[in-house]
């Protein structure tokens, strides 16, 4: 019995590592394309990206733009001591997108044996895996050369958790599960017990995440702190004390977050134009969309198929519930924010609003793995559920596809 579960053990770690040869193979091979089309001024051919002003960055060549957000930047120069710039940043990319594959299926196995009663079957251990990297594919709903009424593109205006053609997006996002996990944690038990150990990890993740790529921060620190506050005047400040200590565990964050907007949304940009921080009601979103409701369906249709019908769940769950905080926080600031002067026109806060979606895809799928081990037969309820999500899968696979062989990414 023993060395049977020895064998159905080696069967999941098997797929693992195969699923992790895969993904890394694929991510190396776009990123290097993507790298090495840009270094040569080929990007009208193929392999259109935003990877040519990071490679100047990682240079110390001057891009035209602001990237006060390091880590990316310093781990590609440490490794072009050794190798070309191009390989240098597709190798940085590579390693830190499959860390957040890695992670993935660690926090969705710690998840599932929290809230599932005994032993993951074989069959239920690979699904695991497996649900763990196709998070990683899921994109819009689209259909190639056809936008949906009220698009205009089939990524611009609708936009994907997954965008594959921004490298600081992908190197960011290891730091940020992390950062939801631990914090989906500590919201469970901090009005009682700070876990200290926990609350630090928590913080130098926030703090990474934040030197990767700031958008993340913004969504997540403005739905934390909403949380935390909505607690403390729920509970008429009884939990105030152990609030303001685990506050402090933002505070490195803050630190930098006023050190990179301090330069980014101050005085003039490189072009000489008005910079700073834009309120206006779908200021950007309407140079690329006209019908907002259908890009958020075509955007998010598996979570809301899921909360349909597991709607109870975001008053039970935390983290379900924290999911779709972080996608409201992620909505309301891309509606309302914009940044001014001429990369008004990039929709940064898109940025945002895309791992909002990633976040609340990934506590989706998450809710509907754990239904499916639970249930003793499997109804019409679930088919309908994973049919979503395998809408999405391969409308992703799809446009995976056509960014890997050069294709344009909007």
């Amino acid at each position: 019995m023993h060395s049977l579960a020895k064998t159905e053990q080696k069967i999941e770690y098997v797929l693992f590592g195969v699923l992790l040869v895969v993904l890394a193979g694929l991510t190396l091979y776009l990123t290097y394309q993507q790298a090495w089309y840009a270094a040569n001024n080929m990007t009208d051919v193929a392999y259109h990206s935003d990877i040519l002003a990071y490679m100047k960055e990682a240079q110390g060549i001057d891009s035209g733009y602001s990237f006060p957000y390091p880590v990316m930047f310093v781990l590609t120069k440490l490794l072009h001591v050794v190798f070309p710039i191009e390989w240098s940043i597709a190798l940085v990319i590579t390693g830190l997108h499959v860390g957040s594959f890695v992670l993935l299926r660690h926090y969705f196995r710690k998840y599932l044996q929290k809230t599932v009663s005994g032993e993951l079957a074989v069959w239920q251990q690979c699904g695991v895996t497996l649900a763990a990297f196709l998070v990683l594919f899921y994109s819009m709903i689209f259909v190639y050369n056809h936008p949906f009424p009220g698009t205009r593109f089939y990524y611009m205006g609708v936009f994907s958790p997954n965008p594959f053609h921004n490298a600081t997006y992908q190197a960011s996002r290891p730091f940020a599960i992390i950062c939801v996990f631990l914090f989906t944690e500590l919201l469970n038990t901090y009005e009682q017990k700070i876990d200290w150990k926990k609350a630090i990890a928590f913080s130098a993740m926030l703090l990474l995440a934040t030197m990767t790529k700031p958008s993340f921060t913004i969504v997540f620190c403005g739905a934390a702190g909403l949380i935390m506050l909505y607690r403390m005047f729920k509970r008429k400040f009884a939990n105030f004390r152990n609030m303001v200590a685990l506050g402090c565990m933002f505070l490195p964050t803050f630190v930098d977050l006023l050190y990179q907007f301090g330069g980014v949304f101050t005085g003039t940009d490189s072009k000489g134009q008005e910079a700073g921080l834009g309120f206006e009601l779908f200021r950007v979103w309407r140079e690329y969309c006209d019908n907002y409701i259908v890009a958020i369906v075509l955007m998010i249709f598996f979570p809301l198929v899921v909360l349909t019908f597991q709607y109870r769940k975001v008053t039970t769950n935390t983290l379900y519930r924290f999911g779709w905080q972080i996608y409201g926080m992620s909505l309301l600031m891309f509606i309302l924010l914009y940044e001014k002067g001429f990369r008004a026109v990039d929709a940064n806060f898109s940025w945002g609003y895309m791992i909002g979606a990633f976040f609340l895809v990934m506590c989706s799928l998450l809710v509907l793995v754990e239904e499916t081990c639970k249930a003793k037969r499997h109804s019409w309820g679930l088919f309908i559920q994973w049919g979503a999500f395998g809408l999405h899968v391969l409308c992703g696979a799809f446009y995976f596809m056509i960014i890997f062989k050069g294709g344009s990414y909007y």
